[in-house]
């Protein structure tokens, strides 16, 4: 898909959350609360349409739950060097969620845009919620040191090496003492 293609399919989206809130906001009986609801849905799902116009990446190949999982698809000298998060795009992004979709517990999705052999270049809210339950199964190593009881879905320091730590290993295990 072209770059003008793609400003054009964004600028209708943006025209269908523009006239779809105008309408929602001539009917009286709806709730600011239920406009904001509204209002996440259609980010929700602009970022999985952005997330599909990023591409795709080589398949991996999955298995269950505490298995070891080969990671493939990540240059063997790859190591992540900068600071991610909701927004983000590059080949970087792409290797994170390849990382991710290579434990059943951190995966992206099941089917469709980020799912295994689905990988895109584009940190939308899907990347973000994977990354929430990384820290989280990681929460020793990435939350903890930094006094955070709650997974942020930045990809900063400690989640970066963590996230190199693994690499580094060529694995992603299921630990017995996240």
């Amino acid at each position: 898909m072209n770059t003008l293609t793609k400003k054009i399919f964004v600028g209708f989206m943006a025209l269908s959350l523009c006239l779809t809130l105008g309408v929602g906001m001539a009917l009286a009986e709806e709730t600011e609360e239920d406009l904001r609801s509204e209002i996440d849905e259609l980010a929700g799902r602009l970022d999985t349409i952005l997330e599909l116009l990023g591409g795709d990446a080589d398949t991996d190949d999955t298995k269950e739950a505490g298995e070891t999982v080969q990671v493939t698809g990540i240059p063997e000298t790859f190591a992540f060097t900068r600071n991610l998060s909701t927004g983000s795009r590059g080949d970087d992004v792409k290797y994170l969620q390849i990382l991710l979709n290579a434990d059943p517990d951190t995966r992206l999705a099941e089917t469709g845009a980020g799912s295994p052999g689905n990988e895109t270049s584009y940190f939308g809210s899907i990347t973000d919620s994977a990354v929430r339950k990384f820290q989280t199964k990681y929460a020793s190593e990435v939350l903890t040191p930094l006094n955070l009881t709650t997974a942020t879905g930045y990809v900063g320091t400690r989640t970066i090496a963590k996230l190199n730590s693994l690499l580094g290993d060529g694995v992603v295990a299921d630990p017995d003492d996240p």
